[in-house]
């Protein structure tokens, strides 16, 4: 589904580089070329500010895709990223592009099953980010134990992500949502919680995003379908036709009031907290601070 995308940015990349190079400050304009999520470069500046990214740190990608928001996260913060995506060819492209603008230090994408990390060193990683990529995965245990694994103790994460708000889809929007969003599981807030509780993290909370998202999906499809000869002249009938579908698609969900947006943060606790709360489980005599005192 991204083929075209890709061929779209190395066209704009051909047409804006100068001299066989590209600047990030150039290349931040590409847009959704290169950033596949939802608010784009604002989502990656939130992403910075939350976590506290700065040099020295070092954080997984999770669904990295062509590799736009950790070459933008990484140039706007000094912190380390690898990537990690499913899709060879976009991990491909995704580390040309990011030799074209030097952050190859700072940059390196794996095509690797995120369940299945074994070419990415266990314990390593400070946070992971997910943006709109789990959405597209089934096995959240195996998928959950799989990335607590690859955090430090004490490391957090963010998860940007799509959920039902309510459970009554029907027979239309359930094949909207498996078969044009590509999303086998659309957990509500309290599955998703026991999702990410039973791999073991903790702190767990939602921020809910519902109202940009759906409002940015809207303006999407409307801005879309009004440049469409733009978009036949340069991508042809058959991509437009596409596109427009997909964006109205997604569109009706939203305004169904039965799809939703939702930002995730946690972390995983460190071995000490893991075995006060062991301590904790195991001695239900412990009593309050008040009682105490009054001994």
């Amino acid at each position: 589904m991204y083929d075209w995308r890709v061929k779209a940015l190395m066209t704009w990349i051909d047409k804006n580089k100068q001299d066989g190079h590209l600047s990030m400050d150039l290349l931040s304009k590409a847009g959704h070329l290169d950033q596949y999520h939802y608010l784009g470069l604002a989502c990656n500046d939130q992403v910075i500010d939350i976590l506290g990214l700065c040099p020295g740190t070092k954080i997984l990608d999770v669904g990295c895709g062509i590799g736009g928001p950790a070459r933008y996260i990484a140039w706007k913060s000094g912190c380390s990223v690898t990537g990690v995506d499913i899709q060879e060819q976009l991990v491909i492209t995704g580390n040309k592009v990011t030799q074209l603008v030097g952050l190859e230090n700072k940059v390196e994408l794996v095509a690797a099953d995120v369940c299945n990390m074994v070419s990415v060193e266990s314990g390593e990683f400070d946070a992971f980010i997910s943006l709109l990529v789990i959405l597209h995965i089934s096995d959240r245990e195996k998928l959950f134990n799989s990335l607590f694994g690859q955090l430090k103790e004490g490391a957090g994460f963010l998860i940007e992500d799509m959920i039902a708000l309510r459970c009554d889809f029907n027979e239309k929007e359930t094949r909207i949502a498996k078969d044009v969003i590509g999303s086998p599981l659309l957990p509500t807030i309290d599955e998703y919680r026991d999702h990410l509780e039973s791999a073991g993290f903790v702190d767990v909370e939602f921020e809910q995003l519902t109202p940009e998202w759906s409002q940015w999906c809207v303006d999407r499809s409307n801005q879309y379908d009004a440049s469409k000869d733009m978009q036949i002249k340069t991508f042809g009938e058959k991509i437009y036709n596409q596109r427009s579908s997909f964006y109205a698609q997604v569109k009706r969900l939203f305004l169904s009031g039965k799809l939703g947006g939702v930002r995730i943060t946690g972390r995983k606790p460190s071995r000490v907290e893991v075995a006060i709360r062991a301590h904790r489980q195991r001695t239900p005599q412990i009593v309050g601070r008040s009682s105490i005192l009054e001994q």
